[in-house]
């Protein structure tokens, strides 16, 4: 059975020294060894901290020789775990950490648990002090920041994205897995505006529709499965319109962050999808939305007619895309629409929605609606010309279906639509 606390270690970035140290803090709780596993997880505490003091440049206002000291002091089997103890209590302007008296006090008391464990000490330690204990790291391992961490971090990136240091392709991810242990929690939000800001000098894709540099980044940084980093980006994403849609078309499944806004996932597909610029991979946002019930039961025919009528249908779903949207009630509303309606006599909208249109009537299959809105739709002086045009191309390529328009016709009593040349 797998812990909360194990779960959570599991979806952290950490040393591998300090993930297999609180793994065997885990298994000696399971089997009933609390001082064991108090003594492991105080160890796996040091640990991430002495990584993250190694693995960071000196803050600003720190003395050189301090900082030597402690580095030298920490890589020393015997003087590693008092050298930690003892950077976490510097409280003076050349602090380590920038953390709060209460919280160097609770390090305090832990430490003498562990030393309770350590020397067999008569203080009894049960399960809950090793659970009370993994609260503690849970709530505050985030504010065992390096002072000035951050702006290391984006010296990292801008090294990254400089050609002249680093090969074109290589993967960030070795930058962005250390955000959460560089940035304080309370910064997640700032520091990624000033990260995005920082990669659109180094991208020139960003004007295009690709923004390769900013999605890759932004799906490195979801993928580290971090609920507050996860919030931190959305509200960047929900500020900018640009970035969201070219994010959600490269990563469309990644629509379920914004889950719990229902008013903003309802401005997704009102007024963003489907617009000036619409794209093929506007329709896999959009069947996201769907496949993850993110538009109440009450409001999908709503949508799909908005879509329809509003919206801009100049491309057309990919294979996967059409089969889910033909399981649900959106092709029936374009029929019902285009055809029964007679929309597609309207100039405007059949010259906005002609791709659609043909590519609605090569999917589908012919019948008496669909063949009688043709024929009263080209059969009169003012028809809509492009459409006219691009359905005669339609037919003409495909006997199949130009027989099956003629057919019913003649059934109905009616000759070729008069516009069209078929």
């Amino acid at each position: 059975m797998f812990l909360d606390f194990e779960k959570w270690i599991l979806e952290q970035s950490m040393p591998q020294e300090s993930l297999d140290t609180f793994l065997e803090a885990i298994l000696c709780y399971k089997f009933g060894a609390y001082k064991a596993s108090l003594l492991f997880s105080y160890i796996g505490f040091q640990l991430i901290v002495k990584d993250r003091i190694l693995n960071s440049n000196m803050p600003q206002l720190f003395p050189k020789s301090k900082w030597i000291q402690i580095h030298n002091d920490l890589r020393n089997d015997d003087k590693w775990d008092c050298t930690i103890f003892e950077a976490i209590q510097i409280k003076t302007n050349k602090e380590i950490f920038h953390i709060s008296e209460d919280l160097r006090n609770q390090v305090k008391y832990w430490k003498n648990r562990r030393n309770d464990c350590a020397h067999s000490k008569s203080n009894i330690i049960n399960a809950s002090q090793v659970e009370s204990f993994w609260f503690f790291i849970k709530s505050n391992l985030s504010k065992f920041i390096v002072i000035g961490g951050k702006d290391e971090l984006l010296n990292k990136v801008k090294d990254h994205f400089d050609i002249s240091k680093t090969p074109p392709n290589q993967d960030i991810g070795y930058i962005v897995k250390d955000i959460p242990s560089t940035v304080d929690l309370q910064d997640y939000e700032q520091f990624l505006n000033d990260l995005l800001n920082l990669i659109r000098k180094f991208d020139d894709s960003l004007f295009s529709r690709n923004f390769t540099k900013d999605t890759i980044v932004i799906e490195k940084i979801i993928s580290l499965n971090s609920l507050e980093l996860t919030h931190a980006i959305s509200n960047i994403l929900k500020s900018k319109d640009d970035l969201l849609l070219t994010y959600l078309r490269k990563y469309p499944h990644h629509i379920v962050i914004f889950s719990e806004d229902k008013t903003f996932i309802r401005g997704i597909w009102y007024d963003k999808l489907f617009g000036s610029a619409s794209i093929k991979e506007d329709f896999s946002i959009y069947c996201s939305i769907l496949k993850n019930n993110l538009i109440p039961e009450d409001q999908l025919n709503e949508s799909f007619e908005h879509i329809i009528r509003n919206r801009l249908l100049c491309n057309t779903p990919c294979d996967d895309d059409f089969i889910f949207l033909k399981n649900t009630k959106f092709f029936d509303k374009f029929k019902e629409i285009a055809f029964i309606e007679n929309k597609i006599c309207q100039f405007e909208w059949s010259k906005k929605n002609v791709n659609f249109i043909i590519y609605y009537l090569s999917q589908f299959e012919m019948d008496e609606k669909i063949a009688e809105s043709i024929y009263f739709t080209f059969n009169v002086e003012n028809y809509p010309f492009k459409l006219a045009q691009d359905l005669e191309l339609f037919l003409n390529s495909n006997e199949y279906k130009k027989n099956q328009l003629i057919g019913i016709l003649e059934k109905k009593g009616h000759e070729k639509p008069e516009k069209l040349n078929i």
